[in-house]
């Protein structure tokens, strides 16, 4: 019997034919434990069981307490005082690793923490956030507007003053219509159709393009110049804007001498009607209720 239990022991122990090792049954074998790298067992989590002489990994014991083979109380930790203070250096050592890793893993944690609540607050900002629209920085604004009338602006004539106030009031216009209205507020038969066609060639357009205030639109080969503000006002600006310059128009014409328009069937606007659809723009001019083809 004996032999066949130390063959099921593995490991031969001597101690098995002494009658104060008669109760292990050989199921501690399972847990016996291999040599810890670092040389101390105990500091290693294993456990010595007395009765069946084996070191055991701590699943050998119940409660880490009592061997599961023989049901003796298992010990711990080392009897023998220089073992003892060994046992106690690793504990320590062990102790303050396990402090480090902890707060290793605190400082992860956070870390990771840190990270989650930084794209939370970066996906709630760019919910939060208003999204503008790109500006233009080539559209004048109402103070740049402002700035031109009151600083920039060099009269010669009032063909600026004109143009203006009538794209303010309008919207865009075509070369034909501001041409009217050029000689319409410069006292000129504005049903003559030459006498409309001498504004084409006046430099106004030009200076305008050039100070960003106005804008070409709609350009195709062999149509009429069609323009437009280049400021960004509000409708109350526009308002503002259209009565500023409707009187320096006024106060400009008196101070030159420049009478209200005294001819009877003229207009700022509409005299002419003017066709876009050909090659060579053909125009049509009214004159007493009629319509005659130049």
């Amino acid at each position: 019997m004996i032999d066949i239990f130390k063959n099921k022991h593995v490991e031969s122990h001597d101690h098995m034919n002494s009658s104060s090792n008669r109760t292990c049954k050989g199921k501690c074998i399972k847990y016996k434990a291999k040599k810890p790298t670092n040389g101390s067992r105990y500091a290693s989590g294993q456990v010595r069981c007395q009765i069946c002489e084996i070191y055991m990994i701590p699943q050998g014991a119940k409660d880490n307490r009592f061997c599961k083979c023989c049901n003796y109380r298992v010990r711990t930790k080392p009897r023998n005082s220089l073992m003892k203070e060994r046992y106690k250096e690793k504990i320590s050592e062990q102790q303050k690793s396990n402090i480090k890793q902890e707060d290793n893993d605190e400082d992860w944690r956070l870390e990771e923490s840190t990270k989650e609540n930084i794209k939370q607050n970066l996906g709630n900002h760019k919910k939060q956030t208003p999204i503008y629209e790109e500006v233009d920085e080539s559209i004048k604004t109402y103070y740049e507007f402002k700035e031109f009338l009151d600083s920039i602006m060099k009269l010669k004539s009032n063909y600026q003053l004109v143009m203006l106030k009538e794209l303010l009031e309008y919207g865009s216009l075509h070369k034909g219509e501001i041409s009217e209205s050029l000689a319409y507020f410069n006292n000129k038969d504005s049903t003559n159709i030459d006498v409309v066609k001498s504004f084409f060639n006046v430099p106004i357009y030009d200076i305008l393009l050039k100070h960003g205030v106005i804008i070409v639109k709609d350009v195709k080969k062999s149509q009429i110049p069609r323009y437009a503000l280049n400021v960004k006002l509000t409708d109350n600006e526009k308002l503002s804007m259209l009565d500023d310059v409707t009187n320096r128009l006024v106060k400009y014409n008196q101070e030159q001498n420049i009478p209200d328009n005294e001819f009877p069937n003229a207009n700022n606007m509409n005299n002419i009607l003017w066709d876009n659809s050909q090659n060579e723009f053909k125009i049509n001019h009214k004159q007493n209720g009629t319509e005659n083809e130049s």
